[in-house]
C-alpha cells in the first residue's frame, strides 16, 4: 500500500463512517445525533481518561506482539506498516481520522442498539483479528477484544470524546512502533 493511498483511506475513514453514523442514527434511532458529543464529566477528564486507556492498551499490546512466541505476528503487521512509510504527522493524521471516524460509528451508532460487547467484537473482526487459521492473530485478537470493550464502557460512563481519544493514541502507540523497522522479504 502507498503511502498517499493510506492518507486517503484517512479521509475516507473521517468522512464516510460519520455520515454512516448518521444515517443509522436518523433511521434506526439508535442514538440521537446531536447529542454524541455530550460528556458526562467533562471534556479534559474525558481527554486525560482517553490518553490513559490509550497509553496502557497501546503498552499492553505491543508488549503481547513483541513476545517471542507471536514474532510472526509483529512481523507480519510490522511489514505492512513499514512498507508504507509514514512519516510521524501521517501517523498522527491517519490515527485521529481512524480513531475518530471508527468511535463515532461504532459508539455512537451500533454500540447503543447492539450493546458493548457484540459490536466490540463486529469491530475486531472486521479489522481482521479473529483469523481461526491463525490462533496467534486470534490470541491478539482477545486481547484487543477485551481492550475495545473497555473503549465501549468508557463510552457508557465518560463519552466519546474519551473513546475517540483512546482509539486515536492505541493506533500512533502501535504504527509508532511497528513502523520502525524496515519491510522483510
Amino acid at each position: 500500500m502507498r503511502r498517499t493511498t493510506i492518507l486517503w483511506l484517512g479521509v475516507l475513514t473521517l468522512t464516510i463512517f460519520p455520515a454512516i453514523a448518521w444515517l443509522v442514527m436518523y433511521f434506526f434511532e439508535t442514538a440521537d445525533p446531536a447529542l454524541i458529543f455530550q460528556t458526562r464529566s467533562s471534556y479534559p477528564v474525558e481527554i486525560g481518561i482517553g490518553l490513559g486507556y490509550g497509553l496502557l492498551s497501546g503498552y499492553l499490546a505491543w508488549k503481547l506482539i513483541s513476545h517471542p512466541h507471536m514474532d510472526d505476528v509483529r512481523t507480519y503487521y510490522g511489514n505492512i506498516i513499514a512498507s508504507i512509510k509514514m512519516k510521524p504527522q501521517d501517523i498522527v493524521f491517519v490515527s485521529f481520522c481512524a480513531g475518530f471516524g471508527e468511535e463515532v460509528l461504532f459508539r455512537g451508532a451500533i454500540q447503543p442498539a447492539w450493546g458493548v460487547w457484540i459490536t466490540s467484537f463486529i469491530f475486531v473482526a472486521l479489522h481482521g483479528y479473529i483469523n481461526p487459521a491463525n490462533m496467534k492473530v486470534t490470541a491478539y485478537g482477545l486481547y484487543l477484544l477485551l481492550c475495545i470493550a473497555g473503549i465501549g464502557y468508557i463510552h457508557d460512563i465518560f463519552g466519546l470524546v474519551a473513546c475517540i481519544v483512546a482509539h486515536t493514541v492505541i493506533d500512533i502507540y502501535l504504527f509508532h512502533f511497528l513502523s520502525r523497522k524496515e519491510p522483510e522479504e
